[in-house]
């Protein structure tokens, strides 16, 4: 916990998931506090007003949550109600030093199973509950990732087709998706707190500042590079032949129109790092960019403003 604390410190993001009990975290920093337990049909209060049933037995426990601080501090909150008692579904706060909080309580139940009339739970699946009158409280990770400056998009063309996976670690300084599509009829829109992400060897397709991610039935891509300030357009990341005995790796971004773009940098290789703008075989040491690598809350980060045409990274 200490590691996450100094991450948030440091101007990082953290997102928690579950119950919270006194010395799990710091309840104060999040603006919790814990009241009597409680479990059954809760009624959301905000725009959505369907209801989320809370099981004690699927969720870990009881419903104990509540707003220590106001609500107005927060960036992000849903709060519920069961009769007169609140309780607070998901809460995302900013700290002073720029990093962000967020938080879910995590309700898990099946239409199989009646808090009232307890009956033995056949499964295999869990099995959703109607739509019109409980709301889906699986989508409030998305409503809090959103806090945090992602956004995941999902299209469907038709009712049927099952949403795409979608699954983000990190790797040397990158950002490695892993995608999943069992349907060809649904898509997804991505955008990260730096920008739209721009995959290696692929078009990326971008349509208001989020990449439309390229359609495989199953496929792991790499990003080091994310788009910022351009809307919309194609945005190509071509591998090149490194051409040169000090030269590891060769990429060429094309497409760009006053553009942002940050880099993450792959360790190790950071003196090496040259950076050409509409560049011209055979390159030219004389036509690369000053490139300036902070530190930041992703690891070290180049950011170049206001980039129309194409961009060369070699290192």
């Amino acid at each position: 916990m200490r590691a996450l604390l100094a991450h948030v410190a440091a101007g990082g993001d953290l997102l928690l998931y579950g119950p919270l009990e006194p010395d799990s975290v710091p309840l104060y920093q999040l603006g919790v506090a814990l009241a009597e337990p409680l479990e059954g049909d809760f009624r959301l209060l905000g725009e959505d007003s369907r209801l989320i049933r809370h099981t004690a037995t699927f969720s870990g426990g009881a419903w104990r949550e509540i707003p220590f601080l106001s609500e107005g501090d927060a960036i992000w909150s849903v709060p519920a109600r069961l009769h007169s008692d609140d309780r607070l579904a998901g809460l995302a706060r900013r700290t002073p030093s720029g990093g962000r909080w967020a938080w879910l309580r995590g309700s898990l139940t099946t239409s199989e199973y009646d808090p009232s009339n307890p009956q033995p739970i056949l499964g295999p699946l869990l099995k959703p509950l109607p739509r019109s009158k409980f709301f889906p409280s699986e989508r409030l990770a998305v409503t809090a990732l959103e806090a945090l400056g992602w956004s995941f998009q999902i299209e469907r063309q038709t009712e049927e087709a099952r949403a795409p996976f979608t699954v983000l670690h990190r790797h040397r300084n990158a950002v490695i998706a892993g995608n999943f599509f069992p349907s060809p009829h649904a898509t997804v829109r991505m955008r990260t707190p730096l920008g739209a992400p721009l995959f290696i060897s692929a078009f990326n397709e971008i349509k208001a500042g989020h990449t439309i991610v390229p359609h495989q039935p199953a496929c792991q891509r790499e990003c080091r590079w994310f788009l910022d300030g351009q809307l919309d357009g194609n945005i190509r990341v071509r591998l090149l032949h490194p051409g040169m005995p000090d030269v590891k790796r060769r990429y060429l971004l094309s497409g760009l129109e006053d553009a942002t773009i940050h880099f993450l940098p792959e360790p190790g290789n950071q003196a090496t790092l040259r950076i050409l703008q509409n560049p011209i075989f055979p390159y030219s040491l004389d036509d690369v960019l000053p490139a300036q690598i902070l530190d930041s809350p992703w690891g070290p980060l180049v950011t170049l403003p206001l980039v129309s045409g194409e961009l060369l990274f070699e290192w």
